[in-house]
């Protein structure tokens, strides 16, 4: 019978070389590199689906106030709301605030207190009970990354139309203004053509306005009293023509991180302009802070206390920045947009259609 012997082979193990271990983590850099964009794409894509979603879900609380009150809230309410009374300081909210009961925030409007009372702050109230400011839920885009979860900030505005702020600081750059009024010459610039939107005296379409007479928007900075409520029986172009509320980066609006802002409620306070005016370029940056505006036109040019270059749209989305028209739908603006057709899409009553643009 044969003898068998078990013998133990003994396999020769190589290490890495240096070479080849950088080799290896050089592909592996390579792979991350490649895949990175990719996933800061979907990322991104994700983030402009949620905060489409915000602006649907502001659209439908609009809608929901419009059925039940017969209009679309006020951009903005302060003392008795229907003219100015000088009681600038006594705040009854902006259209945020309106809207909470429509948004299952009834428990935040409940306790507002006295809002026929011109010489009482409802909203301050709020700040001294500890109730103001909160989270506003659908308030912040995800893709905006400026201190996210502060209380005071929310990303969206109602839509002004194609006018100018009645109240800046920084006269000396309005590089904007002749859209306010392009049927006439602005500053020695020829006219632009009649848009269909200018027919009334410019003094009569700027923000400060308390009759829908002098509101081509959707929107007044104040129109809280029964002569400047906007039903959709006043967008007379079609409710899907007409934007209803864009986006906005806080950042770069000075009043809505001005510490005075803050300290009466953030979003809640009436003069907080969370306003949308569509005479400014989408995502023209306003980003510069010095307040008051110096006397440097090249520096008022970026300044964010320049609200006719402040309250125009802006996100952080590549490209452009989404809208909810009238009708409810959500659609995302290029900002290579033609600055007339713009104009005309936050201008209820220009009496044109789509064919026009």
């Amino acid at each position: 019978m044969p003898n068998f012997y078990w013998r133990a082979r003994w396999w020769s193990v190589r290490a890495f070389t240096l070479i080849e271990l950088l080799v290896v983590i050089a592909i592996i850099a390579v792979l991350i590199g490649l895949l990175l964009p990719a996933v800061q794409k979907v990322r991104e894509a994700s983030y402009r689906m949620k905060c489409s979603n915000n602006l649907k879900q502001f659209g439908i609380a609009m809608h929901s106030y419009n059925d039940v009150q017969g209009a679309f809230p006020p951009g903005g309410k302060f003392g008795i709301g229907s003219k100015d009374d000088g009681n600038w300081g006594n705040s009854k909210g902006t259209w945020l605030v309106f809207i909470l009961p429509y948004m299952e925030q009834g428990n935040i409007y409940n306790h507002l207190q006295k809002l026929s009372d011109p010489k009482f702050d409802s909203t301050g109230d709020l700040v001294k009970q500890g109730i103001l400011p909160f989270n506003l839920p659908y308030g912040r885009c995800p893709s905006d990354d400026y201190n996210p979860g502060r209380d005071a900030f929310v990303n969206y505005m109602v839509n002004i139309g194609p006018v100018c702020s009645n109240d800046n600081q920084c006269k000396l750059f309005e590089p904007f203004d002749r859209y306010c009024q392009p049927s006439h010459s602005y500053k020695g610039q020829p006219p632009l053509g009649d848009w269909g939107y200018d027919s009334r005296p410019y003094s009569d379409r700027t923000d400060n306005c308390f009759n829908t007479r002098c509101l081509p928007g959707m929107f007044g900075r104040m129109n809280a009293g029964p002569a400047s409520r906007i039903s959709l029986k006043d967008v007379p172009d079609g409710t899907t023509n007409t934007i209803l509320l864009g986006e906005t980066l806080p950042n770069q609006n000075g009043w809505m991180i001005h510490q005075g802002t803050i300290a009466e409620g953030g979003w809640a306070f009436w003069d907080s302009v969370p306003l949308l005016i569509t005479t400014t370029p989408i995502n023209y940056y306003s980003g510069d802070l010095t307040y008051p505006c110096t006397g440097n036109a090249k520096a008022a040019a970026h300044d964010a206390y320049n609200e006719n270059i402040s309250m125009g749209a802006k996100s952080k989305h590549a490209g452009g920045a989404n809208f909810c028209f009238v009708d409810g739908s959500v659609h995302f603006i290029s900002q290579t947009i033609d600055p007339r057709t713009y104009a005309l899409l936050g201008c209820r009553r220009d009496g044109m259609v789509a064919s026009d643009y």
